[in-house]
């Protein structure tokens, strides 16, 4: 499903005090996360950090050398019109990504909504090759795994290592979808790691959140949301951070 000529949405309500390692949401920010679902941010970073970032990531994007410390690499296609490669916990196989400063502000942004025991609970890095014909179907993160037990106290942070366009696959979001249940989800094929909801979408509330480099989406765990195939010449690539409180207090479903 593919949610063409949405409106592009970019939040301003974003303020850079110092430290500059630190962010902090304004209060219509803040409305605006927990009423939709979801924020994009332009400027959560910068052009040296994304390149430290993109250097360390590169080495574990080729071969299988990452699988002997504990991290997976997963094929997220399903067989469909190419691969799209994950490489999961790369934080464990490359520690340094802690010290870049789009970790610290989103673990500092974290913790400014959900306190000082908020830490990183996963994260990954989704490379879609150019000329890719494969989206990222439609899900919540929250249906992966045990979603009675997964906390609603964190956040998701989605940061783009290139500009995110329409054409390469830029987040898109069904606003409100938060506030509903966690959904019943499918295997996109027989097999399939990723999942998609079996339910119809509500087109008349997908957002679409391009973002130049160094912006960033945040969205919470059930959130529905979407990338769609990368149709440029260039790679895209993508580090998915999800911080969050442990929690066991079961989700609402």
């Amino acid at each position: 499903m593919r949610a063409r000529g949405v409106p592009a949405f970019r939040h301003p309500g974003l303020g850079v005090p110092e430290p500059p390692e630190v962010l902090h949401l304004d209060l219509n920010a803040r409305g605006d996360l927990f009423r939709d679902g979801f924020l994009a941010l332009e400027n959560v970073t910068d052009a040296a950090d994304l390149a430290t970032i993109r250097d360390l990531i590169a080495p574990w994007l080729d071969g299988g050398s990452h699988l002997r410390r504990g991290a997976r690499s997963r094929e997220l296609g399903g067989g469909q019109h190419g691969p799209i490669h994950e490489v999961t916990n790369l934080t464990r196989l490359e520690p340094r990504l802690l010290q870049t400063r789009f970790f610290r502000r989103a673990v500092q942004t974290t913790r400014a909504l959900y306190g000082p025991s908020a830490r990183l609970m996963f994260d990954h890095v989704i490379h879609k090759p150019p000329r890719n014909g494969t989206a990222t179907a439609w899900h919540q993160d929250c249906a992966y795994g045990h979603s009675l037990t997964f906390s609603a106290r964190r956040l998701h942070w989605w940061l783009p290592l290139q500009d995110a366009t329409l054409e390469n696959g830029c987040m898109q979001f069904v606003r409100g979808s938060h506030a509903g249940p966690v959904l019943p989800h499918r295997r996109i094929a027989p097999g399939a790691h990723p999942r998609t909801v079996s339910a119809p979408l509500d087109q008349s509330q997908v957002v679409a959140c391009p973002l130049p480099a160094g912006g960033a989406t945040i969205h919470l765990p059930k959130t529905l949301h979407y990338t769609g195939p990368n149709e440029t010449d260039a790679e895209r690539l993508a580090w998915i951070v999800q911080i969050g409180v442990r929690s066991r207090l079961p989700m609402l479903l």
